[in-house]
Formats: C-alpha cells, sequence, structure tokens
C-alpha cells in the first residue's frame, strides 16, 4: 500500500535532516509518494511607523525574492530525493503562504492532505536553545494532532538501521505499533524491537505480556514479518533515559513512541516532565516517531 509523506522544506540546514533521513532509511521507494512543502513567511508587518506605507516597488521585490528562495530549496529538495531514490512522478512540490504561521500551516497541510506522516528536520540544539528559539516540533508536539510526526536528527558517520518501538498501556502507543507495521510493511528490511521499561524491583505482569502481544498484533496485522520482531524489558528508574541510552547504543535509526499530553504545563516549559519531551531533547543521533 502506499505511502504519502509530507516532509518539510526550508533552506535551514537543519530542514534538511528529513530529506537524508528518508533517502537513508527507506530501501523501498515504489510504494512512497512525498510532498514537499514550503511555508513561506509572512509579510513582514509595518508597524514601527503607521504613517508610511511600505512603497510597493519594495514590497513586490521582497515577494520576489521570497519565491525564488521557495522555488530553490523545493527544486534543490527534489533533486535530492529523485537521485538514485524516488521516482520523480511520486515527488511534488508545493509552496504555501503563511498566514497563521508555519506550524499551523503545516498541520492545515496535514490534515488537509490525509498524508500518512509529517517529517521534520531538527537542529542538535540544548534544550535551553530549543527552549528560547521555540522551535517548529516542539510547538507541533503541543497542538492537536491526528497524525504522526516524524523528528529527524542529523546524520551521523554510524550506519543506523532498526525501529525501537516503546510499548506502553495507552492508546497513542498502540496507534504508533500500528503505524511502524504499516509504513515498513513486508518489505523493508529493518527489525522492530518492542521496548518496554519497567520500574526499578517491579516483577513482570500479565499486563506487560498482554502490552506487548497487542503491539506485535499491529505490526503483524500490517503485513510485517514475525522473524523480525524481537522484544526486550528492561528495568529503568527514568523511562525516557533508559530509552535514549538502549536507541544510541544499539545504533537503531527510529525511536516511535505514542505521546498523550497535549500542552506543555507551566514547569513543564522549563522542566521537562513528559517522556516524548525528554526524548525529543535527548536523542541526539536517530529520529524520533510520534503518534497520538
Amino acid at each position: 500500500m502506499e505511502k504519502h509523506l509530507l516532509l518539510a522544506v526550508s533552506g535551514d540546514r537543519a530542514a534538511s535532516y528529513n530529506l537524508r533521513f528518508v533517502k537513508n532509511f527507506f530501501t523501498q521507494f515504489c510504494d512512497l509518494r512525498i510532498t514537499l512543502l514550503y511555508v513561506a513567511p509572512r509579510p513582514a508587518s509595518w508597524t514601527f511607523d503607521e504613517t508610511r506605507e511600505p512603497e510597493q516597488a519594495a514590497l513586490a521585490e521582497m515577494e520576489e525574492a521570497k519565491k525564488a528562495h521557495s522555488h530553490e530549496a523545493l527544486e534543490k529538495a527534489w533533486e535530492w530525493l529523485t537521485y538514485r531514490a524516488c521516482d520523480p512522478d511520486k515527488v511534488s512540490k508545493k509552496v504555501v503562504h503563511s498566514k497563521l504561521g508555519t506550524v499551523h500551516e503545516i498541520i492545515h497541510e496535514a490534515h488537509r492532505g490525509l498524508y500518512d506522516a509529517v517529517v521534520l528536520g531538527r537542529r542538535g540544539l540544548s534544550w535551553f536553545e530549543e527552549l528560547v528559539q521555540d522551535s517548529v516540533s516542539h510547538k507541533i508536539l503541543w497542538n492537536d494532532l491526528t497524525f504522526p510526526i516524524w523528528i529527524c536528527r542529523r546524520p551521523d558517520e554510524q550506519e543506523r538501521r532498526n525501529v525501537l518501538l516503546c510499548v506502553d498501556s495507552s492508546m497513542p502507543a498502540m496507534r504508533v505499533a500500528d503505524h511502524v507495521g504499516f509504513i515498513l510493511g513486508e518489505k523493508e528490511p529493518h527489525t522492530v524491537t518492542l521496548f518496554h521499561v519497567r520500574p526499578m524491583g517491579v516483577q513482570l505482569s500479565p499486563q506487560v505480556e498482554e502490552m506487548i502481544i497487542g503491539a506485535e498484533k499491529a505490526l503483524l496485522d500490517n503485513g510485517f514479518p514475525e522473524k523480525r520482531i524481537e522484544i526486550r524489558i528492561v528495568e529503568g528508574r527514568d523511562v525516557a533515559e533508559t530509552i535514549v541510552q538502549e536507541a544510541h547504543s544499539k545504533n537503531y535509526a527510529v525511536v516511535a513512541t505514542g505521546r498523550t499530553i497535549d500542552h506543555p504545563s507551566a514547569i513543564g516549559t522549563l522542566v521537562p516532565t513528559s517522556v516524548t519531551t525528554k526524548l525529543l531533547r535527548s536523542l541526539t543521533r536517530c529520529s524520533l516517531w510520534i503518534s497520538k
């Protein structure tokens, strides 16, 4: 079954991480359809002197410059993906002139186009810098989403394969298991590890076994081969920290997780409390797939 991905494109080098991830992660491109989206910035507000109107010639020149920049960014992205990878006929380009802001435009297009995932690039900044800059991927996490998002880190020298699928009792965790199964299907050669972190000193319960069985069924129902499913249950005091250690030590390409919190609390904006937010700020070497 065809998978339709929405890739956000800009002139920012960090935004191209999503292009590199898609090209490096997938081995089968025949089932992929990709839309490259460039969100042009909102026109400048001229509030510094309300008594004077900006010259129309200057405005027109600015708009032409933005148009040229958007087409250049999209063309480079298109060339990158279609060189020995995606079928050119399955990669389309789209420019949206922002009226609501970048985050809302991406969300609006994702809802309108019924994409299977939205794929974003990601800077490797410290969490403090991310707070100050209020980056696009953090904003999207705190909006009401009905689609999975992938947040891609800067590629490194290591060859990264396989998916670490985080398992818990939540519905988002089950949805992300279904998403992983759908995206990989029966053709992609990655292994999926069902990963659960249980509290220190707590014995394995029937509920955990049911969670694992449910996640495994979601993969199998999408045609993912049983022989490429592994199960790993570990003890840990901090769930997010344990996931990060596992992902980095085993060179996973993807960590997939569900998310249940829609908006950060006042303290959450300063100190990350959600496992997903902690992963976003701590994973530096692999991509993060999130479903709500």
